[in-house]
């Protein structure tokens, strides 16, 4: 199975939508920490970079990869 990357820049500054698409994860921009959105200046998560929650959220990223772990 094959996975099509597609990213893009957003200005500095940029925000993410309240509402992001089901296809889209927003990576150290957004200005929050939530489901689709990782970002650690937010002020709503302890992380120390963007890395840092990608780990620690990996399972939400990619949650069909981790449920057919045994």
């Amino acid at each position: 199975m094959g996975t099509d990357l597609v990213f893009r820049f957003v200005p500095i500054g940029a925000t993410a939508p309240e509402t992001v698409a089901s296809n889209e994860i927003w990576l150290d921009v957004g200005n929050r920490a939530a489901v689709q959105v990782l970002d650690h200046h937010g002020g709503d998560t302890s992380a120390w970079c963007a890395a840092e929650l990608v780990l620690e959220r990996s399972s939400e990223l990619v949650p069909e990869t981790f449920d057919s772990l045994p």
